[in-house]
């Protein structure tokens, strides 16, 4: 399903993940263990310790084999082991040529060396959102989107039981719920229990409102994963949280910035 998704988005995403099914990854990575100076399609425990040995003192048997027998060979015993690994040397954790190790990504080190105040308190420099701070009249809540242990398995539209169970918390069920300090709410005119529309400047949602005095002031808490739905166990009325998330992504990470979004609440 993934690499039949990477072809029909195309561009880098296709180029990185060009094979055509699962079975041709195994098999191009099987078959290169063919030319590795090390390792061996599995073997008897006695063989097995016979070639640590020679490996520990950095021999190795060849096996004489072409690439297309050594895939035969491979599939015939079931798989292939490093029957040596030194764990002393760090190199082999390394996938820099020197076999030095990494600390930081290449992109952090660029954007340490250029900072002209180096580390501040132990912290790396962040450049700051100005889009973000501007936006506190517009859409002056935070949004954090989480996901209930009742969501934790992903399969939960197939357990109706477990959707009537939803909100531990709050007692929601059913549907997408926000979750708002009630001091926060009253603040802005808002109402327990009424249906409101989230918005941000890239996407908004439907969700039910909820005073919670767990929640942190300022915040809007909403879980994910509600809005898909399975034929056959009834239909969750939930809507996706991410979409007022937008293609933020953290900048030094890399990774999607899913709590930086800046919202407001609208009654419907």
């Amino acid at each position: 399903m993934i690499l039949q998704l990477a072809s029909r988005l195309g561009g880098e995403t296709a180029a990185k993940l060009a094979w055509p099914s699962v079975e041709e990854i195994v098999h191009e990575r099987g078959s290169a263990l063919a030319k590795a100076t090390r390792g061996s399609v599995l073997v008897g425990s006695f063989q097995r310790d016979e070639l640590r040995e020679l490996e520990s003192r950095g021999w190795w048997l060849p096996h004489g084999l072409s690439e297309d027998e050594f895939w035969t060979r491979l599939r015939e015993t079931g798989g292939w082991f490093d029957p040596y690994y030194d764990y002393r040397d760090w190199s082999t954790a390394s996938q820099l040529a020197g076999g030095k190790l990494s600390v930081f990504p290449l992109a952090t080190r660029k954007r340490i060396a250029a900072g002209a105040g180096g580390l501040a308190e132990g912290f790396l420099p962040v450049e700051t959102d100005e889009s973000s701070s501007a936006q506190g009249n517009d859409y002056p809540l935070r949004l954090i989107p989480y996901r209930v242990m009742t969501l934790a398995s992903g399969g939960t539209t197939l357990m109706p039981w477990l959707l009537e169970n939803l909100g531990v918390l709050t007692g929601d069920a059913w549907e997408t719920w926000a979750e708002i300090n009630p001091k926060t709410g009253h603040e802005l005119g808002l109402n327990d229990d009424q249906v409101v529309r989230v918005e941000s400047a890239a996407g908004s949602f439907r969700a039910r409102l909820r005073f919670f005095a767990g929640a942190q002031p300022g915040l809007v808490n909403v879980p994910y994963g509600l809005h898909s739905a399975v034929e056959g166990w009834g239909q969750a009325e939930g809507d996706n949280p991410l979409r007022a998330v937008g293609a933020r992504h953290d900048p030094v990470t890399g990774l999607p910035d899913w709590y930086t979004t800046r919202v407001r609440v609208v009654p419907i």
